[in-house]
């Protein structure tokens, strides 16, 4: 019995020792949005690989290499900090891209096991993400994934520089990206719905039965193509001949009617 519990001890002595030497674990995420408003129109404001104003905190886009694999951008943030980033895939098919970080700023240092650890604009090490917009029920969904390593690489890492702070920060990134997103898109959807309703009606002229000629005003010709002339009696329509002069073809979008 003492055997046993002796190497019972020396078991979780060696067990206890590997996991506090265990390395940083690659860390996975994934924030999405629905938006209401159609793939195509939200592809067109986050597929510009040099244009990230609809981003919360960053000031400045620089950026080289268009949507070519190994294109990259510079994002000057509200604090004048910055971080780089490099194209890695670039798809308009499937309305997204993947990028990588490969320099940032730091925001300042803290002493950790006899070392002054930097601690970078995103605490992360070999940061990866993908942007997509996908159709769903009749709007889009935006999803905005990522894979990296925290700040610090060595075991027992300080708070600034741990998993939960890596998470927590990246995580924050893309919710504040993804809502203001939405209000972006969607805000200018409201205001196309808004112009629209303001837009005077035109006043129609009801006819119950047209005459068989009916001619067009050549003083009137169409420039806007609403029709002024709706007909209530369809059959009496189909029977009618209907002359259109050719010097004002647009006229054929507003016909006037003529009485003899």
């Amino acid at each position: 019995m003492k055997i046993t519990s002796l190497y019972l001890s020396i078991f979780l002595l060696f067990w206890t020792l590997g996991v506090s030497a265990h390395g940083p674990v690659r860390q996975k995420i994934a924030e999405s949005i629905q938006i209401d408003v159609p793939p195509e129109v939200v592809w067109e404001k986050i597929k510009d690989f040099g244009d990230l104003s609809w981003l919360p905190n960053v000031r400045d886009t620089k950026h080289e290499g268009g949507e070519s694999k190994g294109a990259t951008r510079v994002l000057t943030l509200n604090d004048g900090k910055v971080v780089t980033e490099e194209l890695k895939k670039f798809s308009a098919a499937k309305m997204s891209y993947s990028y990588k970080i490969t320099d940032m700023s730091t925001t300042g240092s803290i002493f950790h096991s006899g070392v002054d650890e930097p601690i970078k604009v995103i605490p992360v090490t070999d940061f990866a993400a993908t942007i997509q917009v996908k159709a769903k029920e009749g709007g889009s969904v935006v999803k905005w994934k990522a894979g990296f390593y925290r700040g610090y690489m060595n075991n027992n890492p300080p708070e600034e520089l741990n998993e939960a702070t890596a998470i927590s920060i990246v995580k924050g990134i893309f919710r504040a990206g993804l809502d203001n997103l939405k209000q972006v898109a969607e805000s200018n959807k409201k205001a196309v719905k808004v112009a629209k309703k303001s837009q005077p009606k035109q006043e129609a002229t009801r006819v119950k039965k047209a005459d068989k000629n009916i001619e067009v005003d050549t003083q009137y010709p169409a420039s806007n193509f609403q029709p002024k002339v709706i007909f209530s009696d369809v059959k009496a329509v189909k029977k009618s001949k209907v002359i259109f002069d050719p010097k004002y073809p647009a006229a054929y979008f507003q016909p006037k009617v003529i009485y003899p």
